[in-house]
C-alpha cells in the first residue's frame, strides 16, 4: 500500500510511504479493530479505548490509511454504478424522440413475463 503526503515546506513535493506489510499481528490476533484511541504522550502510545490494549501509532496509522483507501474506493465505485443506473433509467421514445423515464416492472409484470417464456 502507498500513502501519500504533502510535503509543508515544498508544497510541490510529495513524501511517499510504502507500507510493506498489510495488516500486522496486532490487528489479527484481536477482536477490537481499535478504532477509537486515547494518545499517551509520556510512553509516545496509542491506548484503545474498547479494549485497553497499547498499540504501536505506526502500526494504527498504517491501518486506518488502509482502512480510509477502502472507504474511498467503495464510494467512488457506489458514485460510478449510480452514474451508470441513472443513464439506464431513460430510454428515447420511439414516436417522439424524447427521453422518457422508465419504470422499473413491479413483482406482478416479472410473473407474467416469466409465465410467458415458458
Amino acid at each position: 500500500m502507498k500513502i501519500e503526503f504533502d510535503d509543508p515546506a515544498n508544497p510541490k513535493n510529495v513524501i511517499s510511504i510504502e507500507v510493506a506489510r498489510a495488516r500486522s499481528l496486532m490487528f489479527k490476533e484481536s477482536a477490537c479493530q481499535h478504532s477509537a484511541v486515547k494518545i499517551d504522550r509520556l510512553e509516545a502510545m496509542l491506548v484503545c479505548c474498547d479494549c485497553g490494549k497499547e498499540i504501536n501509532p505506526i502500526e494504527w496509522i498504517a491501518f486506518m490509511a488502509e482502512h480510509w483507501h477502502r472507504i474511498q474506493d467503495l464510494t467512488r465505485r457506489y458514485s460510478e454504478a449510480k452514474v451508470s443506473y441513472e443513464a439506464k433509467k431513460r430510454c428515447r421514445c420511439e414516436h417522439c424522440g424524447q427521453l422518457t423515464k422508465v419504470r422499473p416492472a413491479t413483482a406482478a409484470q416479472v410473473r407474467e413475463f416469466k409465465r410467458g417464456e415458458e
